[in-house]
C-alpha cells in the first residue's frame, strides 16, 4: 500500500513530466520556424546565437534533469 507521501510524490513527478513535455513541444514549434541563418544570427557580436543558447539549454537539461533527477550518467561535454 502506498503512503500519502508516495502518492503526492508520484503526482508531482507526473505533473512535472507533463509540463516538461509541453515545454519541449513549444520549443520545437518555435525552432521549426527558424532557418539556419536565423539560428546563427547575433543581435550584437558579443551576444550568443539562438543555436548557442539551445545548446546550453540541452546541456542544462542533461545535467540537472536527466542526470540529477533521473540518475542517468552526466555526459556533458563542454
Amino acid at each position: 500500500m502506498q503512503s500519502n507521501q508516495d502518492t503526492i510524490a508520484g503526482a508531482y513527478l507526473d505533473e512535472a513530466k507533463h509540463q516538461l513535455e509541453k515545454a519541449v513541444k513549444v520549443i520545437c514549434h518555435c525552432l521549426d520556424q527558424l532557418n539556419n541563418g536565423q539560428l546563427s544570427w547575433r543581435p550584437h557580436p558579443t551576444m550568443n546565437t539562438i543555436g548557442n543558447l539551445i545548446g546550453h539549454l540541452c546541456g542544462n537539461v542533461q545535467q540537472w534533469i536527466i542526470a540529477g533527477v533521473g540518475g542517468e550518467r552526466d555526459a556533458r561535454d563542454r
